[in-house]
C-alpha cells in the first residue's frame, strides 16, 4: 500500500513540473535580426526582419505574431500605438507586425516567425535606422528585444526652406505675419526655433519698431539637418506731402486741370480743392492717386494734397488756378440762290483771336467773314467757334435757308446715221418758272427752241450742252453726250455642201469703232430654201441638191443694219452601211463584216482594236478579237466633197467566275465510290493541289490543267490515297491540303482544307 502512495506522489510532482515548463503566454523574441533585400543589381533596397519564437510558449493553442517598432537612430521608441490586442497586420512604418503564427499541442519547438520586409522607399536614404521586436499573443505580450541597427543607402535630399512675412513694411509697432515651410531632407515634420522670440512654431508673429531681419533654425528629423532662413521687415517712414503741380494754370471756363503729386510718400493721398489759399479744404471725391483730373473749373480754385500715414496727416503745397472766361460767338448771313456765294459776317465779342466755321454742308473756313456755295438748296445749320487768347473756344448754331436753283436735264435718242436726233426738254425747278434755254449740239449747230431736232452729218459722239435760267436768275447747266452710229459692212463665207450634210456660215462683217464703240448683235440669214437662223455662225443642212442665194442682215447694237447676197451649190452624199457577223461572243472571236456601202470614192475602215484599212471599192472585212470588250468598229463613205459614216458593235465577252467544291473525305477501298479525292470544276484553267499529314510531310499532290473549252476536267485525274514517295496506301485518318486554281478568267483561287481518309467499315 505504501509503495503504490509512493508512486502516485512521485508521477504528481512530475506533472506539476512539467505544467511549470509550460508557457501560455508571449516570450521573448529569440535571435532578433535582419537581412537586406536586394533587387537584380545586387542593391539593397530593404530589409527582411528576422526572430524566433520561444519553444516554451508551445503546448497552449492560439496566435501569435511579432510586434516591430522602427525609428531613427537617436530617436525614442514608442510603443504607445500598438493596441496589444489588434492584429493587422500593421505594414507601415514605424510600426510593424509578422505574419501569425498558430501553435497548437505539438512536441515543443522554437519556431522561425516568417521574415517581415521593411522596403528603403518609406526610409530616408543614407541614415541609421534601429528597430526592436517583441512577441503578442492575443494582447499578451513579451519584453521588447534590445535595439538593432541597419543602415539605408544613399544620400537625403538637401533641404529647401523659405520665409516670408506678411506686410513687408509696417508703421513701428505693427504687427507682423512671419511663416515660413521646408522641402527636401527626410520628408519628416521638421521643428523650426524663431530667433527673435524663440518660438518653436512654423508660423509666428512679431512687432517690430526698427527694420529688422527675421530667422528661423528649421531642423529636419532623423537626418538632423538644419538651414537657417531669414526675412526683412522695413518701417514705414512719417508720412512726406511732396509738392502737388497744376497743370494748366489757366483754365477756360467750365473746363478742367491736370492735378500731379511728386515725392510723396509713407502713406494715402488725398487732393483737396478751396476757393483761395486759407480754405475752406474739402476732399475731392475719389481724387487718391498722385494723377488726377480736377473738377469743372468755373471760378479761381486752389488744390493741395493730404498725405496720412502711420497715424499722421501732412500736407502739400498750394497751388492754385485762374479762370479765363469764354467769348460770345454771334453771325450774320444774306440768303442767296443755291450754288451762289453766300455771305457770312462775324459778330461775336470777347477777346478773339480765332474763328472756325461749319456750313453744315461739309464744308468749314478759318476766315472771319468767310463765303460758302451750297451745292443744294434748304435748311442749313451753320456753326461757328471762336477762341480767344487765352485759349477758351466757345461755339454757336444757327439755321440759314437757301433759295434752291433749277436742274438741267433732257432726254435725247441715240441715231443711226442719216436719222434726225430729237431732244426733248426735262429740266425742272422747285420754286419759280424755267423762262430760257440755250443748246449747242457741239458740231457748230445751236438752237433756243425748248424740244429741238438736229440732224447730223457723220457718226460719232457728240457732247451737247443746255443752259436753263429760271425767272428769279438761278441757273443751270447740263451737257449730255448723244451718239451717232454707223451701219455695219457685212459680208459671210461658207463652203458648198453636200444634201443633208451641215454646213459652216461664218459671219465676216465689221462695224466702224472709229467714233463711237459698236458690236454686231443680231444676225438674220435667209438661205434660200425657205429656211433662216439667227445665229451668227450658224450651222444648216440642205435637204435637197441645187443652187440657192443666201442673204445675210446684220444689225448692230445700238440698232443699225445692212444685209449682203451670196450664192451654194448643194450636191448629193453617199451611202455607209456595214454589219457585223456574229456580233456577240467569247474571246477569241472572229468577225466578218458585211459592206452595203456604195456611192463613194474611198471606203476607210476603223474596228476599234488599233487597226484601220482604206480601199476604193465597198469589200468585205474579216476581224479576229483576243481581248474582251465593246467595240464599235466604224466605215466612212467618202466621195471627195461629202462623206458618210456608219457603224457595228461588236461585244467580245470574258469567261464567267469558275465553279468547283473541295470534298472533305475518300473511302479509297477498290470499291469505285469516292475512291479518289476529286474537285468538279467548271470554267477552270488549271489546278495544284499539296496534301499533308499531320507531321506536315508532303504525301501526294495532283497538277492539270487537262481542262476543255467551259473549264471542266477532260481526264481521269485525283488522289487515291496512296503515298507518291512508297506507294503505298496511306493510313486512315485526317489529311490537310493545300490548293491553288486558276480560272480561264484569270482569276487565281488559294486556300486549304481537310480531308478524312476512310477505308473499310
Amino acid at each position: 500500500m505504501r509503495h503504490y502512495l509512493l508512486v502516485l506522489l512521485l508521477g504528481l510532482s512530475i506533472l506539476s513540473l512539467n505544467n511549470e515548463a509550460k508557457a501560455c503566454h508571449a516570450m521573448l523574441i529569440i535571435n532578433p535580426g535582419f537581412n537586406y533585400i536586394t533587387d537584380a543589381n545586387g542593391n539593397n533596397i530593404g530589409i527582411e526582419i528576422t526572430g524566433t519564437s520561444n519553444n516554451s510558449s508551445f503546448g497552449c493553442t492560439g496566435t501569435y505574431w511579432m510586434d516591430i517598432e522602427v525609428r531613427c537612430d537617436g530617436d525614442p521608441f514608442d510603443g504607445g500605438p500598438f493596441n496589444p490586442g489588434f492584429y493587422g497586420p500593421l505594414t507601415d512604418y514605424p510600426f510593424l507586425q509578422s505574419a501569425i503564427q498558430i501553435k497548437n499541442s505539438q512536441p515543443p519547438t522554437n519556431t522561425p516567425y516568417q521574415p517581415t520586409p521593411l522596403m528603403f522607399t518609406a526610409l530616408c536614404p543614407g541614415q541609421t535606422y534601429v528597430f526592436r521586436v517583441r512577441e503578442n499573443h492575443n494582447g499578451n505580450v513579451s519584453q521588447w528585444s534590445a535595439p538593432i541597427a541597419f543602415q539605408t543607402p544613399g544620400t537625403p535630399d538637401p533641404l529647401l526652406g523659405f520665409a516670408a512675412a506678411s506686410p513687408l513694411e509696417v508703421c513701428p509697432g505693427d504687427q507682423v505675419q512671419l511663416t515660413s515651410d521646408v522641402t527636401g531632407g527626410c520628408g519628416l515634420a521638421a521643428t523650426y526655433t524663431w530667433q527673435h522670440n524663440n518660438a518653436n512654431t512654423q508660423n509666428t508673429t512679431a512687432n517690430p519698431t526698427v527694420p529688422t531681419v527675421f530667422e528661423v533654425i528649421i531642423t529636419d528629423p532623423c537626418s538632423n539637418m538644419s538651414i537657417t532662413e531669414s526675412i526683412f521687415v522695413d518701417i514705414l517712414p512719417p508720412p512726406v506731402p511732396g509738392i502737388s503741380i497744376v497743370n494748366p494754370a489757366l483754365v477756360c471756363e467750365g473746363d478742367f486741370t491736370g492735378l500731379e503729386s511728386q515725392g510723396a510718400s509713407g502713406g494715402t493721398i488725398q487732393w483737396q480743392v478751396a476757393p483761395n489759399p486759407n480754405g475752406p479744404w474739402t476732399n475731392i471725391a475719389g481724387a487718391t492717386t498722385a494723377n488726377e483730373t480736377s473738377p469743372a473749373v468755373n471760378s479761381n480754385l486752389c488744390f493741395r494734397v493730404e498725405v496720412f500715414g502711420c497715424a499722421q496727416f501732412s500736407y502739400s503745397d498750394t497751388n492754385c488756378v485762374t479762370m479765363s472766361p469764354l467769348p460770345i460767338p454771334n453771325f450774320f448771313l444774306d440768303n442767296s440762290c443755291e450754288q451762289s456765294p453766300a455771305n457770312f459776317i462775324d459778330q461775336s465779342s470777347g477777346n478773339i483771336v480765332g474763328h472756325t466755321w461749319d456750313f453744315g454742308d461739309g464744308n468749314n473756313s478759318n476766315n472771319q467773314n468767310p463765303s460758302n456755295i451750297y451745292t443744294s438748296s434748304g435748311t442749313f445749320n451753320v456753326s461757328l467757334e471762336v477762341i480767344t487768347a487765352d485759349g477758351c473756344i466757345n461755339q454757336i448754331t444757327q439755321p440759314i435757308t437757301v433759295f434752291p436753283k433749277p436742274v438741267a436735264n433732257f432726254t435725247a435718242d441715240n441715231e443711226c446715221l442719216g436719222d434726225n436726233v430729237n431732244f426733248q426738254d426735262q429740266s425742272t425747278v422747285t420754286s419759280g418758272n424755267i423762262s430760257n434755254w440755250i443748246w449747242n449740239f457741239n458740231d457748230g449747230n445751236t438752237s433756243a427752241s425748248q424740244n429741238p431736232s438736229h440732224l447730223y452729218t457723220n457718226d460719232g459722239n457728240y457732247n451737247v450742252q443746255l443752259i436753263i435760267i429760271t425767272n428769279n436768275g438761278c441757273r443751270d447747266t447740263i451737257a449730255q453726250q448723244v451718239s451717232v452710229f454707223p451701219l455695219p459692212n457685212v459680208s459671210f463665207d461658207f463652203n458648198d455642201l453636200c444634201v443633208g450634210q451641215i454646213g459652216d456660215f461664218i459671219d465676216q462683217s465689221t462695224v466702224s469703232n472709229n467714233n463711237t464703240t459698236n458690236n454686231l448683235a443680231e444676225w438674220n440669214w435667209d438661205f434660200g430654201n425657205g429656211s433662216n437662223s439667227n445665229q451668227q455662225n450658224p450651222e444648216f443642212a440642205y435637204s435637197s441638191s441645187g443652187n440657192f442665194d443666201i442673204i445675210l442682215t446684220v444689225t448692230t447694237d445700238n440698232g443699225c443694219s445692212s444685209s449682203d447676197t451670196a450664192n451654194i451649190t448643194v450636191l448629193d452624199v453617199p451611202i455607209a452601211d456595214i454589219t457585223a457577223v456574229p456580233n456577240i461572243g467569247m474571246v477569241i472571236l472572229d468577225v466578218e463584216f458585211i459592206n452595203n456601202s456604195s456611192g463613194g470614192n474611198t471606203y476607210s475602215w476603223n474596228f476599234a482594236n488599233g487597226i484601220t484599212s482604206s480601199s476604193n471599192s465597198a469589200n468585205n472585212e474579216f476581224m479576229s478579237y483576243l481581248i474582251p470588250g465593246n467595240y464599235l468598229v466604224s466605215i466612212v463613205v467618202d466621195n471627195g466633197i461629202c462623206a458618210a459614216e456608219d457603224t457595228a458593235l461588236v461585244i467580245v465577252e470574258n469567261y464567267p467566275d469558275p465553279e468547283f467544291d473541295l470534298p472533305n473525305i475518300i473511302t479509297p477501298d477498290g470499291d469505285g465510290v469516292n475512291d479518289f479525292l476529286e474537285f468538279n470544276f467548271r470554267w477552270m484553267g488549271s489546278i495544284e493541289v499539296n496534301i499533308f499529314n499531320r507531321w506536315g510531310n508532303q504525301v501526294n499532290s495532283i497538277v492539270t490543267s487537262n481542262f476543255d473549252e467551259v473549264g471542266e476536267i477532260q481526264a481521269t485525274y485525283g488522289w487515291d490515297g496512296r503515298d507518291r514517295a512508297t506507294g503505298q496506301p496511306v493510313t486512315d485518318g485526317v489529311y490537310y491540303y493545300v490548293y491553288e486554281f486558276r480560272a480561264l478568267n484569270g482569276q487565281v483561287i488559294t486556300g486549304h482544307n481537310f480531308v478524312h481518309v476512310k477505308r473499310g467499315k
